[in-house]
């Protein structure tokens, strides 16, 4: 068998799942939308023709919407959040297949929650004068979730549908 094709890899690398690295790029793109100001095409076309309502279906898209309604750009907080509980299920397998205990895991993620809230922190208080403790970034947020979704991974089905009902009506109490 030819070791150069694309669906033979080396096993201590693992498979990979081209959905899921696409729905990534979309996300990042998304974000990179944002960083290009695509949503400035609005001004460059008439509204009245194709290319100005395709340009305004852009700006719509790469922007958040005004606490009615939904854009993509609005999906990227929970994209991230599904792309990281989808992966976080071949990382916990990938591990076990390495042979590492629960603990190793657990450290593991404890180590990797910390290390995104600081590099959200850190990013957010980039060029300010002084550290900027929020926690309404992507990052953040995933990092103060990331344990405890590790720790939700490893609960039966029935748990698992405990907790979530849990937080659907702590969520929706909060409201």
């Amino acid at each position: 068998m030819d070791t150069a094709s694309p669906t033979v890899r080396d096993k201590s690398v693992g498979i990979r799942l081209p959905s899921i690295d696409i729905y990534r790029g979309m996300v990042m793109f998304l974000m990179l939308a944002e960083v290009m100001h695509l949503y400035e095409l609005r001004e460059l076309f008439n509204r009245d023709n194709t290319a100005g309502r395709i340009a305004e279906w852009i700006r719509f898209h790469t922007t958040h919407v005004e606490w009615v309604g939904c854009s993509l750009h609005d999906m990227i907080q929970p994209s991230f959040t599904f792309l990281v509980g989808v992966s976080l299920v071949f990382s916990i397998a990938s591990r076990m297949g390495k042979g590492q205990t629960k603990v190793q895991m657990l450290v593991h993620a404890l180590w990797r929650s910390f290390a995104l809230v600081f590099l959200g922190i850190f990013l957010r208080s980039l060029g300010k004068p002084q550290t900027n403790f929020t926690f309404d970034d992507t990052l953040t947020q995933i990092g103060l979730g990331y344990w405890l979704l590790f720790l939700v991974a490893g609960l039966s089905t029935r748990a698992v549908v405990a907790v979530l009902l849990v937080v659907l009506v702590g969520y929706w109490g909060a409201f």
